[in-house]
């Protein structure tokens, strides 16, 4: 019977998005498939199964709503295939408690590297200290731990660089004259959140001819919230010439507040992610930029690093941060109305 068990914990995806770091836990708009799939599916059937495996990786996410996480997945699931490793993801929900008891299960279990998208900073310290316990080395996906055990390496993209890129961004679409924008931040208190904030104020100083006329952090990353800020903000002025925000979850509900009043092609919207809704809106002449974080590398950096620390090996590493830990860092690129290459590549079914 343990093994039945076994086998079927083992074959079991439970999916719930950040993200990405950060994502939205809102209702989208209908004409955003990716966000209305179902996320339930199975392990993929090329696995080496859990009691076959010499090495076994946990994985846990704050959500699967957002393609962004399922293109991880999907990048490490395809990885540890390539390897002859067993991987399981599993997200949850932006449950801390949850989130907690994943990692529990993957510790009594025997995993042997466990990587980890941390709810907030102080369950961080928690489920830092409960690896530590166990002797099992942890990977962070993409945030910041708190306290004192730190991951044995952080797989991230340069979120302060990207806040700055999409800063320039807009200015390179624009031009120098003087423009009014709305800034649009994930949830407070997020790392990658404070991250990107960061970096589009401090290169914000560079462009005096830039105002900012409303700044909002967004619970959860969330769609509907960004859509009733930006309805707010348009009830008071129009003279609106940019949208900066920090995932498309919230970048489709401000284009959608900005349709409703018809302005939609009038304002520059520039975000991250690369969501199949925001590429829709570039495919329809919107003026939409994108970063595309290049999800599926995340996901085979992590598997990479995760064998390297399963060996006993030092994973390979791009540079050390200022809390001293290691950092494998994502390239990212751009996805734009401008330039569909990457959606093409992404989503080559919108474009058959």
């Amino acid at each position: 019977m343990k093994k039945i068990a076994a086998m079927l914990l083992a074959v079991i995806m439970v999916f719930g998005f950040t993200a990405c770091g950060g994502t939205g836990t809102d209702t989208p708009a209908a004409d955003t498939p990716e966000d209305t799939q179902s996320t339930d599916a199975p392990q993929s059937a090329g696995m080496i199964s859990e009691e076959e495996a010499s090495i076994k990786i946990g994985i846990t996410s704050q959500t699967m709503k957002e393609k962004t996480y399922r293109d991880m997945m999907a990048g490490a699931e395809e990885r540890a295939i390539e390897k002859g490793v067993y991987m399981e993801w599993q997200p949850c929900d932006l449950d801390a408690s949850k989130e907690l008891d994943i990692i529990h299960n993957y510790i009594t279990r025997g995993f042997d590297v466990i990587a980890i998208e941390p709810v907030n900073g102080t369950v961080s310290v928690e489920m830092a200290q409960a690896c530590v316990d166990a002797g099992v080395p942890f990977i962070s996906l993409e945030v910041d731990f708190e306290g004192e055990n730190m991951p044995d390496i952080l797989v991230s993209g340069d979120f302060y660089g990207i806040g700055q890129a999409k800063v320039d961004k807009f200015v390179e679409v624009f031009g120098d004259g003087p423009a009014n924008i709305v800034l649009m931040d994930g949830t407070l208190g997020d790392s990658v959140a404070t991250a990107v904030h960061n970096g589009a104020v401090d290169q914000l100083k560079n462009y005096p001819q830039i105002t900012v006329v409303h700044q909002e952090w967004c619970p959860d990353w969330a769609r509907d919230f960004a859509m009733t800020t930006m309805q707010n903000v348009l009830a008071k002025t129009t003279d609106i010439q940019g949208v900066i925000s920090a995932n498309d979850a919230m970048g489709v509900g401000a284009y959608n507040a900005c349709e409703e009043i018809g302005i939609e092609k009038d304002v520059i919207f520039v975000s991250m992610d690369d969501d199949e809704d925001a590429v829709m809106l570039m495919q329809k002449g919107i003026k939409y930029y994108s970063v595309d974080k290049n999800s599926k590398l995340y996901g085979t950096k992590v598997i990479d690093a995760a064998i390297s620390l399963a060996n006993g090996e030092e994973p390979a590493y791009d540079k050390i941060n200022d809390a001293g830990v290691k950092m494998s860092l994502i390239d990212l690129r751009w996805n734009s109305c401008d330039d569909l290459t990457v959606g093409k590549e992404m989503y080559p079914h919108l474009f058959e």
